[in-house]
């Protein structure tokens, strides 16, 4: 009897290339990280705890949760950064829980501010109200890549590259970018992974994140440094690229401003920067680095759990 081949279904077809590419965008970002030893990983994480307790200290409970989060993501059962975290603020949750806003929003402390302080910051507050509203980079390294979005529940996308560009960034960040990705995603359907860091005017910034399946808001990537909701396109063409965005959020954020509403608390009449030095934003960094290196994770968490070095 002839053998009638199977017709894959289109859908199946689809879930198949989203697990290559998944499988591909592992290891382009295991050669991006650095391996560390069970011992620093864990002085690191110590370090870090100890500069979110003096900042806790001090009344800057914003500062320590930034520090804290970067610890418990490298190690959620870490004792002294568990407690140190019940210990802070109810407040401070009001920052770390948006998720529908994502990226957009700012984590930035209130801060009193006299009448004529506030008079004074508000043109600057909606000139760079205005400038949020469009980010843009040019990028040099290797790749092929390619996405449209009309927000991330709407667009389309495949390729790879590792990249470092220019521009004006989220979070009002002028200066750099680097970044690694991977990845098939049609509509809001498929899998990637990234890597990114960012260093400029609003200080540095780094994620990494990979993800199969549903893109939503609430994934890590949209909550760190890409805009859910924006409009835009990137690629990257063998070894230079460019990558735009219109951010509606921040168009609706800049409208409200001007009748004193604030909806993504970025506005210096009432909210302040981090304050935090070079050293922490140095332990954020390399947290980051250890936490999406799998050989650094595996090599602390049999220490942690067995006692091996």
């Amino acid at each position: 009897m002839q053998q009638v081949p199977s017709k894959v279904p289109s859908c199946a077809l689809a879930l198949r290339l989203v697990a290559l590419f998944a499988v591909v965008g592992v290891p382009l970002f295991g050669g991006c990280a650095v391996t560390h030893p069970p011992g620093t990983v864990k002085s690191t994480l110590q370090d870090t705890v100890s500069a979110a307790r003096a900042h806790h200290q001090a009344g800057n409970d914003v500062e320590a949760a930034q520090l804290l989060e970067a610890a418990l993501r490298v190690d959620s059962q870490f004792p002294e950064a568990q407690e140190l975290r019940a210990s802070l603020s109810p407040e401070i949750e009001f920052l770390f829980d948006h998720p529908w806003l994502g990226s957009n929003f700012a984590r930035r402390p209130a801060t009193e501010r006299s009448t004529t302080a506030k008079v004074l910051l508000y043109l600057p507050d909606r000139i760079l109200d205005l400038l949020d509203i469009i980010s843009f980079d040019a990028h040099f390294g290797p790749g092929i890549y390619l996405n449209y979005h009309v927000t991330r529940a709407v667009q389309a996308g495949i390729g790879f590259h590792g990249t470092g560009g220019l521009g004006w960034h989220d979070h009002r960040s002028l200066g750099a970018l680097g970044q690694a990705e991977s990845g098939i995603v049609l509509v809001a359907l498929g899998a990637q992974a990234f890597a990114g860091s960012m260093a400029g005017t609003s200080g540095v910034r780094t994620t990494a994140d990979s993800m199969a399946g549903l893109h939503q808001p609430s994934d890590r990537i949209y909550l760190e440094l890409r805009d859910y909701w924006a409009i835009g396109e990137s690629f990257t063409a063998i070894l230079i690229g460019l990558e735009w965005d219109l951010h509606p959020v921040e168009l609706a954020d800049f409208f409200l401003g001007w009748g004193g509403i604030d909806i993504l608390n970025d506005d210096f009449a009432h909210t302040r920067g981090l304050h935090l030095g070079r050293a922490e934003r140095r332990f954020i960094r390399w947290l980051s680095e250890m936490e999406r290196s799998e050989e650094t994770m595996s090599g602390y968490r049999a220490m942690r759990d067995y006692g091996e070095e």
